[in-house]
């Protein structure tokens, strides 16, 4: 999913991509490569994507969420060991939409979304035409 004018790449590395697609918008995509089971590795990775957004105002940026090449993980380890990373990457956004490739993906995320507090600032989706839909109406509204 890439917009038809390319925006500023803030990163990318094996795990993630980020792009800065106008002002108060910004698209992260997970890629196919797993994130690493080992705790320092996991935290080297996601480290590295935090420290790329941290540049940003989250309280005025809509995140828009890319997830249909990452492999889903439930193994209650992983689970446990990625929430603090998880919710630390997805906090304090103005909103967030997200796209699964399959509806049990979309029901975990959601899942995720209510145990991290979230509400009507998160939609999750399968469809990308809804997804863009949705992006272009609030950003639409915003300006």
């Amino acid at each position: 999913m890439r917009s038809k004018e390319s925006g500023v790449w803030l990163h990318r590395d094996e795990w993630h991509e980020v792009e800065q697609r106008e002002r108060g918008y910004v698209a992260l995509r997970r890629t196919g490569t797993p994130i690493p089971d080992a705790r320092d590795e996991m935290a080297r990775v996601m480290g590295s994507i935090e420290r790329s957004l941290s540049q940003l105002d989250r309280s005025q940026t809509l995140l828009q969420v890319d997830l249909r090449d990452a492999r889903g993980r439930n193994d209650p380890v992983f689970e446990v060991d990625f929430v603090p990373y998880r919710r630390r990457l997805y906090s304090g956004w103005k909103r967030v939409f997200v796209l699964c490739k399959t509806i049990v993906g979309k029901m975990q995320i959601e899942r995720h979304a209510r145990d991290d507090g979230h509400g009507a600032d998160w939609q999750v989706f399968v469809s990308e035409d809804e997804l863009e839909a949705a992006v272009q109406r609030h950003l639409a509204a915003a300006s």
